[in-house]
């Protein structure tokens, strides 16, 4: 029979048995949209399945915000706090907690500056009427001298040249007398020497220098 067909007239039809097995497809079948949640409603007959599988796109109830899209913390947790302080047994921090050390390691945390301030500097005077090489920092064993000021006046003519032991750092700077060299603090040194060297000034003239220089041994 390959079809009932009576127009302007409603037909029901009963089966008197079940649906047939087979696979073919029974045109176009929807879900009854009546009262979403109850006449269009899924239920599972058991949990879902173990598996790597992705269920397309989910999305999170965005309702109530802070109560359907709320998200609870580790069991036992009592949340993030902020702040600082010692750790606590149920609170997960943010921040570094005043208890815990920074762990060792020798990795550089990008470029940092030191700035040392003044106290933490070390000074020495510089004082003297002969030519040649003055020692302001003498060699120390694995330890460099880092200069952050400096302030040199010249009674005569001279030139001054920095020097890293037997190496020099600057070419011969000339001073008139009555002339001053000057370094500014600078959160960067001026100078850092090798280890185990001593850090020299050279003044060519036998003529009075005097003045002071700020390091630091590290």
């Amino acid at each position: 029979m390959p079809g009932l067909l009576i127009e302007g007239t409603t037909v029901t039809a009963t089966l008197s048995g079940a649906l047939p097995a087979g696979s073919n497809v029974i045109g176009n079948v929807g879900i009854d949209q009546t009262t979403p949640g109850t006449t269009n409603a899924v239920q599972l007959a058991a949990a879902i399945p173990a598996g790597t599988a992705l269920i397309g796109k989910t999305g999170i109830d965005q309702t109530t915000p802070g109560t359907t899209n709320a998200v609870a913390p580790i069991s036992g947790q009592a949340g993030v706090a902020g702040g600082s302080g010692v750790v606590g047994a149920t609170t997960q921090r943010v921040v570094l907690a005043t208890d815990v050390g920074l762990p060792a390691g020798t990795a550089a945390i990008g470029k940092t500056n030191l700035n040392p301030g003044a106290a933490a500097l070390t000074s020495v005077k510089i004082d003297t009427a002969s030519s040649g090489d003055l020692t302001l920092v003498a060699a120390t064993s694995s330890m460099s001298t880092k200069l952050y000021r400096f302030l040199l006046v010249a009674a005569g003519a001279t030139t001054i040249t920095f020097k890293d032991g037997a190496t020099t750092l600057t070419g011969a700077m000339t001073l008139a007398a009555g002339g001053s060299l000057t370094l500014d603090f600078d959160g960067e040194p001026w100078f850092t020497g090798t280890a185990n060297t001593a850090f020299i000034v050279n003044n060519s003239a036998a003529v009075q220098i005097s003045g002071r220089a700020y390091y630091i041994l590290s």
